[in-house]
């Protein structure tokens, strides 16, 4: 089961920082002669997301526990809105956030997810 986003911590993407691609689905094999052999991998496969988020130091400890705790180092599922959507999915981190300081007590905190399918 999807874990629920921690209410006191932002859902708002900072402006310009979006990045979404659609997954990579497809297996190539190489033939002798001619083009390569592509074909579909599978039916569903995890979409990638990135983007970042600004938080103050509050913020940035409730959502450090909320990864490592809640979400087991970031193992486990969590729902969230989708940024350019806006509909809530399932996501899961494919790696650890960075959090940069960026001055007065606030933080720029990167993620690096996936929308499970």
């Amino acid at each position: 089961m999807a874990q629920t986003w921690p209410a006191t911590v932002p859902t708002s993407v900072i402006h310009g920082s979006f990045r979404e691609s659609p997954p990579d689905n497809t297996l190539r094999s190489p033939m002798d002669v001619g083009p390569d052999k592509v074909r579909r991998r599978s039916t569903s496969e995890p979409r990638p997301l990135g983007w970042d988020s600004q938080m103050t130091t509050a913020q940035v400890a409730t959502f450090d526990t909320f990864y490592n705790t809640t979400l087991v180092s970031g193992t486990l599922t969590f729902n969230f809105p989708h940024p350019r959507t806006t509909v809530s999915s399932e996501m899961r981190y494919t790696q650890p956030p960075q959090y940069t300081p960026v001055g007065d007590g606030q933080w720029m905190v990167s993620m690096q997810v996936e929308i499970m399918p």
